[in-house]
């Protein structure tokens, strides 16, 4: 089944230049999975209840076009299946009736509290449905980052209370900002990142205040990241600017 959400792009939505930002739209794409979760009758309260929860793995976002303040844009998203350990869910963006982004996510089930990933339930393919189609155009899994790619460039990040969510650890979305304060110290103003790819490697807790975000320019318009406190690394991905 293809769950739809719509949502008009807010002004604390948008950056200095109308477009969203780039955290923002995340949380656009977070919503519509977590939507898409309450409507099967399995609401993220009551799971975490159960003491578990779903964590996000990676994500590929391809960007044609930012939406901008004051448009409406609809999420379509879809549950492609189950392999292993994990969960794959696919987007698709879209302003009117013109398709502005794609995107394509793998997710893990986690216990808790033992904070260890265990077996998806069986039923998750039957309560949302197994719609086969890759919104990318290409399996997640073909993308692997270089877990620690080094630095050209740092910057420091200091998380923030705001920084966490329910369960303990800074949001995913959130490492979305942590980039774009990254990209936007090292690029200036009026970049745009045309396609985001992250690994999450391991959750951000609340004992940790301090963060650097680094940078690695790999040619051909690609710069790795890597988001650590120096002896581990958090997150790590690839950038293209449009």
């Amino acid at each position: 089944m293809v769950f739809r959400l719509t949502r008009r792009i807010d002004y604390f939505q948008s950056a200095t230049d109308g477009r969203i930002k780039l955290d923002s739209f995340v949380r656009i794409l977070q919503n519509a999975a977590l939507d898409h979760v309450h409507e099967a009758d399995r609401d993220a309260n009551v799971i975490i209840a159960a003491g578990y929860a779903w964590i996000l793995n990676k994500i590929i976002i391809d960007i044609d076009r930012y939406p901008r303040y004051g448009e409406i844009v609809t999420v379509n998203t879809w549950h492609r299946g189950l392999k292993g350990f994990k969960s794959y869910r696919e987007y698709e963006i879209l302003v009117g009736n013109k398709k502005i982004a794609t995107a394509a996510s793998s997710w893990l089930f986690l216990n808790l509290a033992k904070r260890r990933v265990v077996k998806i339930p069986k039923e998750t393919d039957d309560l949302y449905g197994i719609v086969p189609k890759y919104a990318l155009g290409r399996d997640i899994e073909q993308w692997r980052p270089d877990k620690n790619p080094g630095s050209d460039f740092e910057v420091d990040i200091t998380t923030r209370r705001s920084d966490y969510d329910m369960l303990g650890h800074v949001n995913n979305a959130v490492y979305f900002d942590y980039l774009d304060t990254l990209v936007s110290a090292f690029q200036g103003d009026g970049f745009a990142m045309r396609t985001v790819a992250i690994q999450y490697n391991r959750e951000i807790g609340r004992e940790v205040t301090l963060l650097k975000a680094g940078l690695k320019d790999c040619g051909n318009g690609i710069s790795a990241f890597s988001i650590h406190d120096g002896s581990t690394v958090y997150a790590c991905g690839d950038i293209e600017l449009a």
